[in-house]
Order: structure tokens, then C-alpha cells, then sequence
């Protein structure tokens, strides 16, 4: 007779029991991204203002006292011209009322004394005393007295002005005002000048510190 055994159970038992365990990886959490704060916007300098401009010194006192300053006395040269020629040249000192010049045209040059009381004309050393008075030859006398003075330009080292005068005070024809262009560097007026009204003609004066300091007097003393 054949003997039955039955299955038994253990060794399923078993080979479920040698199974590796199932294990569940735990979540890993990652870290917030950090978000950057916006940049400000870069700070815009204020616009930089603009320097004052230095205030324009008077012209009228400007011009009067540049002229004072030249009161004891200066060395002149004159200039004048005509069509691009030089008309007539003079040059001379100023003491006080007295002037002693010498007066340049087409290469004859004429010397003259002119005082309060008489006015002397020489030629090759010979002086004759003129009876009629010379005018006022004071190249300066005329410009103490303009009808408008303007600031045309200012810096520490030089002025310009723009001085209008009667054309008869200049020494020019008809009615129109003359205008006369005036160099003051510093506080001393040193040089200033005029066209004719036609522009054919034109003056400059140059002015210079005293060189020869004698008293200026009649050639007869």
C-alpha cells in the first residue's frame, strides 16, 4: 500500500518569512529656494547747478576811477589812421595841465608845449609861441564824461568798456555818438580807441606810466 503524506505549510512559511522586508525611503525635503530681493535702483545725482555768474562791476566807476588813478600824470602814444595808413602819430606826456608832445605826419615831426598860459611849436630846436590857444589836448580829458558806459567783458585781469560820447568830443564830424572801446586791466586805463563812422578812420591811444618826470615849462624858462 502506498502511504500519503500530507504537504506541509512550514516551508512556505518559511520562504516568506526569509523575504527581505520592504522599507519606504523617507521623503527628503529640499530647502526653499531663496528669492533675491529686487535691487533698488541706483541713486540718480541731483543735477549739479550751474556756478553764479560774478556780478558785472559798474561801468561809470569803473571808468572814473581808472582815469583818477592816471591823474599825476602818463606817457601817451596816439595813433591814428586812414584807409589802413597811419595819418598821423603822437606821442607825449601829460603832468597835471601841462603836455609836452611830438607830433608825427607824412615824416615831419613838430614838437609842442602846451600850458595853461600858451602853447610853444619847435622845429629843429627853434620854438615859436603860437597866439592862438591849443585846444584841450588832454586824450583823456573827454572820456570823464560819456553818456552811457557798458561792461562789454570782466575778469580779475581786465576790463572792457563800451563808453558812448558827442562825436565833437572825439574829435569826429556830425551828429552821431561815437563809441569808444576802453582797456582798464587792474584798476588803470591803459589803452582805448574809436573808428569814424565811415570805418575808414580809426584812433587808438595807447597809455604807460610816466618815464621822464621833469616838470613840463615854457621853452623861454
Amino acid at each position: 500500500s502506498v502511504a500519503l503524506t500530507s504537504c506541509s505549510s512550514d516551508d512556505g512559511n518559511a520562504a516568506a518569512d526569509s523575504a527581505a522586508p520592504i522599507t519606504t525611503a523617507p521623503l527628503v525635503t529640499l530647502p526653499a529656494t531663496a528669492t533675491a530681493a529686487p535691487t533698488p535702483p541706483a541713486a540718480t545725482a541731483a543735477p549739479t547747478a550751474p556756478a553764479a555768474a560774478a556780478a558785472l562791476p559798474d561801468g561809470p566807476t569803473v571808468l572814473l576811477q581808472s582815469l583818477d588813478a592816471l591823474a599825476p600824470g602818463y606817457h601817451f602814444v596816439i595813433t591814428a589812421m586812414l584807409n589802413g595808413q597811419v595819418a598821423l602819430a603822437t606821442e607825449g606826456d601829460q603832468i597835471g595841465l601841462a603836455s609836452r608832445q611830438t607830433v608825427t605826419s607824412q615824416g615831419v615831426a613838430i614838437d609842442y608845449i602846451i600850458l595853461p598860459e600858451g602853447t610853444w611849436k619847435g622845429e629843429g630846436g627853434v620854438w615859436e609861441e603860437l597866439e592862438v590857444p591849443a585846444p584841450a589836448v588832454d586824450p583823456l580829458a573827454a572820456l570823464r564824461t560819456p553818456t552811457a558806459v557798458t561792461v562789454v567783458s570782466h575778469t580779475a585781469e581786465l576790463t572792457v568798456l563800451n563808453a558812448s560820447y558827442p562825436a565833437a568830443a572825439v574829435g569826429l564830424p556830425g551828429p552821431r555818438p561815437a563809441t569808444v572801446e576802453i582797456e582798464v586791466p587792474g584798476t588803470t586805463l591803459r589803452s582805448f580807441g574809436y573808428s569814424t563812422p565811415d570805418g575808414t578812420g580809426s584812433s587808438r591811444t595807447d597809455i604807460s606810466p610816466l618815464v621822464d618826470t621833469t616838470p613840463i615849462t615854457s621853452p623861454s624858462t
